[in-house]
């Protein structure tokens, strides 16, 4: 009898380390994928601001391209913003992510449409319409990471 308590709490204390160390495996698992996500969204949408910006020159199938990966791409991280990530050291996620969630959702809300409106724009083929829609887009991003994230990097607009 007691051999098979000892067993049963050795069972549960090992079941219960096996499970914590789990949980931090996702959520580090959880900030990883977020921080590849939002790096992939930084990578196209540079390209696509340095094209509005006449930094490298304007090319509508590429635009189009980069802004449909970036439709893909807007979609993926909000899901992995999850409260077990919040005080996680991997994160550059501010607390006000967690604490106003709808402002928060709102906003990847914005960023969305606003990639959507660029989808759009670079149908058009024209430049000046793209422009005015990277510009918009990654105003949504700025804005976003200005209330959400200590990220530092930011689109700049001349």
């Amino acid at each position: 009898m007691r051999r098979r308590l000892m067993t049963g709490i050795v069972f549960c204390t090992l079941s219960f380390g096996i499970a914590l160390d789990a949980f931090a495996q996702s959520a580090n698992f959880l900030v990883s994928s977020r921080k590849g996500a939002m790096t992939l969204q930084q990578k196209y949408m540079s390209r696509l601001v340095n094209m509005a910006q006449g930094k490298v020159p304007f090319d509508a199938s590429e635009a189009q391209h980069n802004a449909d990966i970036l439709a893909v791409l807007a979609t993926l991280p909000w899901d992995d913003f999850q409260a077990s990530t919040a005080q996680n050291p991997n994160t550059r996620a501010k607390e006000e992510v967690f604490k106003d969630a709808p402002k928060f959702k709102a906003a990847s809300e914005k960023l969305g449409a606003e990639i959507k409106a660029l989808v759009v724009a670079t149908r058009s083929g024209n430049q000046a319409t793209v422009g005015a829609a990277v510009k918009n887009a990654a105003q949504a991003c700025n804005t976003c990471h200005d209330s959400f994230s200590g990220w530092t990097g930011r689109f700049k607009f001349e």
